[in-house]
């Protein structure tokens, strides 16, 4: 039993921040985080949506990228972005924009 309990508090510490990042829907003029399949290139893809990359680095299946046009989150999809989410969350903790 007390194995169960400290393997849900070690769950919700590490699944929370996550689901807070992930939740934040995208803004027109925010950073997004944008999710690509393992395939995929995140320059290309970005570029390809009309948008430009920001953030220190890009992780392997996730990057930060910046558009004022309206319909990045769209474009990104259709370049094969798996998800595309809100990033301003995230890029404050980055310290990019």
């Amino acid at each position: 039993m007390q194995i169960l309990l400290i393997a849900a508090a070690m769950s919700l510490t590490l699944v929370a921040p996550l689901a807070i990042v992930l939740a934040e829907a995208p803004r027109i003029g925010a950073p997004v985080l944008v999710i690509l399949p393992p395939w995929q290139e995140a320059g290309p893809t970005v570029l390809a949506a009309g948008g430009q990359m920001v953030g220190p680095i890009a992780a392997p299946f996730a990057t930060l990228a910046y558009s004022d046009d309206p319909d990045f989150a769209a474009k990104l999809t259709r370049a094969g972005a798996f998800a595309v989410r809100g990033g301003q969350r995230l890029a404050d903790l980055c310290g990019v924009i």
